[in-house]
């Protein structure tokens, strides 16, 4: 994986970019997640936790594998029309990309 943080000028704010190679998309798909250290990849970044990037055959399917970490006030985006079987979910506006 190629893990960078780049800044954009017009934007005014730090970017991530996240390179996933075909080795990667095949531990996805086995079940082992990819764990990217935030604090690592810049000093001084706002966020200070981790990314979790996993893989499902279906959207119902990432849920799943995530749930049991999940809080009670745990809050799922998703984009507009999706749907799971699940109690931690707010839609996010037609054609956005969130947490899903």
């Amino acid at each position: 994986m190629v893990r960078f943080t780049f800044e954009l000028e017009s934007e005014n704010k730090t970017s991530l970019g996240l390179g996933i190679s075909r080795e990667n998309v095949n531990k996805l798909i086995e079940g082992l997640p990819i764990v990217v250290k935030l604090p690592d990849m810049k000093k001084g970044l706002a966020i200070n936790g981790n990314i979790l990037i996993y893989f499902g055959e279906t959207l119902q399917d990432c849920y799943d594998q995530v749930k049991e970490f999940m809080q009670t006030d745990t809050t799922i985006h998703l984009d507009s029309g999706v749907d799971l079987e699940g109690e931690h979910q707010d839609k996010g506006e037609e054609g956005e990309e969130e947490n899903g």
